[in-house]
């Protein structure tokens, strides 16, 4: 080895004094896609050197050829794949280049970044971007999948201590986009297992799409907020991102209903996760404290009986409508909701509220809207479309309204006073080959251009396996004072 090393050392010196500009630039040329940085640093330096220098002279067929440094492709490791390994030490390699050697590594042996270096966040192209995306979801998929699907089969996660169980049935074929996904939340509430299990098992009889997997998940307790506590938004989150990894389910067209409890639910889910939901249907429940400020950009359906006075769920259902519509009219282009009250029914609708189904799948989720409206609740999220804050960050009632303007982001922001802000962009929301602009309760913060990068990617897609809401670039503000 020691022989070998003192040999290349030599030939490369003789290579750069000679100036084989001419030749090894040909061959590099020719032969540009393989990736030179083979231990994933995002250079060519000398550690990529050893290892080329260990696979020397071997041909294919032999024990040792790896084709990987066989960088001209002609079944031997000779001196022509050393001149292109020369013409490149030293550089730094792309970021897709570095991206395919750090992919080929085992999982377990990747590094936390992609790349050791500065490299990591160099700009990429819209291209690049959207070629790096689809490499790190379909690695996702290839790594995840198996544990995933495993506990998808068993209809049953688990998070926290808490687990959920399902039901499950599926309703016509599968579009060519994927199927789409319904989540139907069953009543019951402060009662026994018994009586709850009842509520549960006559929910996958209730509701039939057209199209679409359904899912009835019993609620991982028996409290009278059964579908409003801190365990349910991560177990549903994992829920919805099995069934996009394992069953194809298309991640824009996912539903949330809920009946009684059930509802009581979806007054509280469906603002807390909107960025997840194509459509929401709250079926004769109650809001408690819930706010609809968040239900900008999908659709919200109330359906109630008109006599369904207990805990003024009917009362409430009114205020609600008065209040989407009020937001709608303050807003236009959002909060597009449909209240049903019907007369002389109480809190059993004899199967009128099935008509929530067709008025929910005319919504598709648009996951880069160009406005927000994120206000916290009790149980607090640290990323909302394509805003996030860092962990411990979140409080209740904080409040942050967000839109784009052209090439301009306006951020509105109460609650948060010295803490930061990122933005999640992405070419679906902005033009990111333009300068942009950020201002943050009026004040300028950011202007200039901002760079695409692999990483970026990479974390938008370890915060949430969801292909159609992939971030290929940040930016971090503070808001101020």
């Amino acid at each position: 080895m020691k022989h070998r090393v003192k040999i290349f050392l030599l030939a490369l010196g003789i290579a750069n004094l000679l100036s084989l500009t001419f030749l090894i630039s040909s061959l590099s040329t020719q032969t540009s896609s393989p990736s030179l940085d083979f231990d994933g640093s995002g250079i060519v330096d000398f550690t990529d050197f050893l290892l080329f220098v260990s696979a020397f002279g071997y041909r294919e067929g032999q024990k040792k050829y790896e084709a990987k440094y066989d960088l001209d492709g002609n079944g031997e490791i000779a001196f022509s794949d050393f001149l292109i390994f020369a013409s490149n030490f030293g550089k730094p390699q792309s970021q897709l280049t570095s991206l395919s050697a750090w992919l080929k590594m085992p999982a377990s042996d990747r590094p936390e970044r992609i790349l050791k270096n500065e490299v990591s966040y160099q700009n990429i192209s819209s291209e690049e971007a959207q070629t790096a995306a689809q490499l790190l979801w379909e690695d996702i998929v290839a790594n995840q999948q198996e544990a995933r699907c495993s506990r998808l089969n068993r209809r049953r996660i688990a998070l926290g201590g808490y687990s959920l169980r399902w039901i499950e049935r599926v309703f016509g074929s599968e579009p060519e986009d994927g199927h789409s996904l319904w989540i139907a939340m069953h009543g019951g509430g402060s009662a026994s297992s018994q009586i709850n299990d009842n509520q549960w098992i006559i929910m996958p009889d209730l509701y039939k799409p057209d199209e679409g997997i359904y899912v009835a998940p019993r609620a991982p307790t028996d409290t009278w907020n059964l579908w409003h506590r801190n365990h349910i938004d991560p177990l549903f989150q994992r829920l919805i991102e099995n069934y996009v990894i394992c069953r194809n389910v298309n991640p824009n067209r996912v539903y949330l209903m809920g009946l009684s409890a059930g509802g009581d639910g979806v007054y509280q889910l469906a603002p807390r996760m909107a960025d997840r939901w194509a459509a929401a249907a709250m079926i004769t429940g109650h809001p408690n404290d819930a706010s609809p400020v968040n239900l900008r950009n999908i659709g919200f359906g109330i359906f109630m009986g008109a006599n369904d006075s207990a805990f003024g769920r009917n009362q409430k259902a009114r205020e609600w409508e008065t209040r989407l519509r009020d937001l709608g009219n303050a807003d236009r282009g959002g909060y597009s909701h449909w209240v049903r009250i019907y007369p002389n029914r109480g809190h059993q609708l004899g199967r009128l509220d099935r008509e929530s189904l067709p008025w929910m799948k005319n919504y598709v989720r648009n996951p880069w809207p160009n406005k927000i409206e994120w206000r916290q609740d009790n149980i607090t999220h640290n990323r909302f479309y394509w805003l996030a804050v860092p962990p411990g960050v979140a409080a209740r009632r904080q409040r942050v309204s967000a839109w784009v303007e052209k090439q301009t982001i306006h951020i509105q922001a109460s609650g948060l006073a010295n803490q930061q802000l990122l933005l999640r962009l992405s070419d679906n929301l902005i033009d990111l080959d333009a300068a942009i602009s950020v201002q943050v309760n009026g004040q300028l913060v950011h202007e200039g251009t901002v760079d695409r990068s692999v990483e970026a990617i990479k974390h938008s897609l370890l915060e949430r396996a969801d292909p159609a809401s992939i971030a290929t670039s940040e930016i971090p503000v503070t808001v101020g004072p």
